[in-house]
């Protein structure tokens, strides 16, 4: 038959055909007074210096027209970009236990953020067997590290910022889009890459935020398999689960309020839930030059 579109078939085909194939160089970002001071520093830390005249369009952070786009936004010391994480008491998203948002800086300092509290949430189990100590992790690090750095990479950050969801049994990483076009299930699991976001995975590259070798997520397929992996048109949603042992260990930890622990001369499970005061440590060092003001903003504390 030959019949009209319905208007969510038509915003479905223009973003599929238009949006999506655009770059976020070549869109205008809405903010006209950029600076750069923190993309700054991360360059001279890897020994590579930004003229001063030049690394805004040597960075593509330009439109043709000579206007900020949204890579410069992403980018600058300030803008309107957050990640957010959030925990959840048990297994789904009926009871939320705390909520944090990273962002409206640098996207470069939010991602390190991020990646400080995702190490801090990472709890180790220690197991001394006879004259040798096995550390065990909540979740494995790297392939943490890889799907979280994957997700901010090939975002589609004109429809969303990535989200990270911790439940009592996994963490999720999610990142909006689906896979970029032309790219098939197949050669995502092969490690063969299609970036969504060039400047942006330029820019990640330059400061080995990335390696670019592929074989990244192939590793993660070898510990987790491609069943963590939920992939659809719009998004992308990567399920870890958490290692039985190390969970049952800290909930041990935490549930015996002080009491000494059950433990056996060959095995000793040692686990330390992350304190705010840790938590706060780690900010400060990832920032040392936070206030008061905004830690007591960021950990909701007096």
């Amino acid at each position: 038959s030959v019949r009209s579109m319905t208007e969510e078939q038509i915003e479905i085909r223009y973003n599929k055909i238009y949006i999506h194939n655009k770059e976020l160089t070549d869109i205008p970002s809405k903010l006209s007074k950029l600076t750069f001071r923190e993309l700054k520093i991360y360059y001279a830390e890897k020994n590579l210096h930004l003229n001063d005249d030049t690394f805004e369009k040597n960075l593509n952070l330009l439109t043709p027209d000579g206007k900020y786009n949204m890579l410069a936004e992403l980018l600058a010391d300030e803008n309107r970009v957050s990640i957010k994480i959030a925990r959840f008491k048990g297994k789904d998203k009926s009871e939320l236990l705390e909520k944090s948002e990273y962002g409206y800086k640098c996207l470069l300092v939010a991602i390190d953020r991020m990646i400080n509290r995702l190490e801090a949430e990472n709890y180790t189990m220690s197991v001394i067997k006879g004259a040798r100590r096995v550390d065990k992790r909540l979740v494995d690090m790297d392939s943490l590290r890889e799907i979280f750095i994957n997700a901010i990479a090939h975002n589609d950050w004109l429809q969303v910022e990535p989200a990270v969801y911790i439940f009592s049994d996994r963490i999720e990483i999610i990142s909006h889009g689906g896979l970029p076009n032309e790219q098939t299930k197949d050669n995502f699991y092969e490690g063969i890459s299609k970036p969504r976001n060039k400047g942006l995975m330029r820019i990640l590259s330059d400061l080995e935020y990335v390696e670019q070798t592929g074989h990244g997520i192939p590793d993660v397929v070898k510990i987790y398999g491609k069943d963590i992996f939920v992939i659809h048109d719009t998004y992308v949603n990567v399920k870890i689960p958490f290692n039985k042992d190390v969970l049952r260990s800290h909930n041990k930890v935490v549930n015996i309020n002080n009491t000494p622990q059950e433990t056996t001369p060959m095995t000793t499970p040692m686990t330390t839930p992350i304190t705010t005061q840790e938590k706060i440590i780690l900010e400060i060092k990832n920032n040392p030059s936070i206030s008061k003001k905004e830690l007591s903003r960021l950990f909701n504390l007096t």
